[in-house]
């Protein structure tokens, strides 16, 4: 489904805007991104107001639950949300991001959603630790 289908699917306004940062999202696929990898890729495209339409767009889109927010060092990361949300570990210092698809860790995350009364839709467990990728020190 393209950009433009899938906010009127979840009964957003289909600007130019808001479907060019929905395109960004949904070619990174499951990798998340920053506000300003976004904002970058956008005024690459020749929008002028890539700021200003990125962060409303992303307000937007987290109220709607199309995307899920995940803090990470140095501010937020966006990813398009899924129909079930893997409990993840991110590294405090690179924030690299890596789904854990343990079973008992995913039983362990569904199961604390439900003794929360939390819709187990979009919440998940996140485990922050210091990669010791070579990568991570640079």
């Amino acid at each position: 489904m393209d950009a433009k289908e899938i906010l009127k699917t979840v009964k957003i306004r289909a600007t130019g805007g808001r479907s060019h940062v929905l395109e960004i999202l949904q070619a990174a696929g499951d990798e998340p991104m920053s506000a300003r990898d976004i904002i970058h890729r956008l005024t690459k495209q020749g929008c002028t107001s890539a700021t200003v339409t990125v962060y409303r767009a992303l307000t937007v889109f987290l109220k709607a639950g199309l995307i899920r927010r995940i803090p990470a060092a140095g501010g937020a990361l966006f990813v398009l949300s899924t129909e079930e949300a893997m409990p993840q570990l991110v590294c405090s210092r690179c924030g690299k991001i890596e789904e854990i698809n343990d079973p008992d860790v995913v039983r362990y995350n569904s199961a604390l959603m439900k003794n929360r009364g939390v819709d187990d839709d979009g919440g998940a467990l996140l485990m922050y630790a210091d990669c010791k990728r070579k990568e991570c020190d640079e």
